[in-house]
């Protein structure tokens, strides 16, 4: 990848080219690898075949309409069977599970909360999860107002550029801020189903940017740390452009 192509992305120079600046949180992470999502543990990928996508709170004050004191809409971005983005506004009703209008969802790429109560955030904690099964997608806890898994896909037709990635944890006490983090980026191609399993090799903290990968790839950030019940943060620049314009500058 060029150096004046990077240049030229940056400045805005190539059109389509789409930042996600993504962040994730995993508030109890020990000696095991965990994905820094917020549920914790390892993230649901959903089966390529799509679904319906499901918004549900534990507080009846996440609502829209009538408002609640919370949360009350949240635009969201996803992908579809096809690896395409689809943009959809859900209006929150409380314990009650809301449904998209898309039944063909493979992917949540992000989310955030758009309009609030007076609580001016979440009051409950929202379960974003695929209709069949269930199975969770992502966990937004009270209190956040927006998605912090560090996940990513890349939609159809778009390369992804991963400008930085980083990785930390947050110790309770001074004793354990000498316990060691192991952060690990893995990519994992296009497979026509989930059951294929991650690359072993990993990216870890030190490494030149951009990281190029392909469309259709599955990024996430894991980190294992030396002793348990460690809060660990991460983060990731992406910005994706189309296919066509990196072959151009090659």
């Amino acid at each position: 990848m060029s150096d004046k192509f990077i240049t030229e992305v940056l400045r805005g120079g190539i059109p389509g080219c789409d930042l996600w600046s993504l962040n994730g949180l995993n508030l109890d992470v020990d000696t095991t690898e965990e994905d820094i999502i917020m549920a914790g543990g390892t993230q649901n990928w959903m089966a390529l075949t799509g679904d319906t996508i499901q918004f549900v709170s534990d507080s009846a004050a996440d609502d829209g309409n009538p408002v609640g004191t919370g949360a009350c809409t949240i635009d969201a971005w996803f992908l579809d069977t096809s690896f395409n983005i689809i943009k959809e506004t859900i209006t929150l009703n409380g314990l009650t599970a809301v449904d998209t209008t898309s039944a063909v969802l493979i992917r949540l790429l992000d989310y955030k909360v758009t309009r609030t109560g007076t609580g001016g955030a979440t009051a409950g904690n929202i379960t974003i999860r695929k209709k069949t099964g269930p199975v969770t997608a992502s966990v937004c806890n009270a209190g956040y107002n927006n998605k912090m898994d560090a996940t990513f896909t890349v939609p159809a037709g778009r390369a992804a550029m991963v400008m930085a990635w980083s990785c930390e944890g947050h110790w309770g006490t001074a004793a354990a801020e000498n316990v060691e983090l192991q952060p690990r980026l893995y990519s994992r191609a296009y497979h026509a189903t989930n059951t294929v399993p991650w690359v072993i090799s990993s990216i870890k903290s030190s490494h030149p940017v951009p990281l190029i990968f392909n469309e259709k790839t599955d990024l996430r950030i894991t980190s294992a740390v030396g002793e348990d019940n460690i809060i660990v943060a991460a983060h990731m620049d992406i910005v994706t452009i189309p296919l066509l314009a990196v072959k151009a500058f090659r």
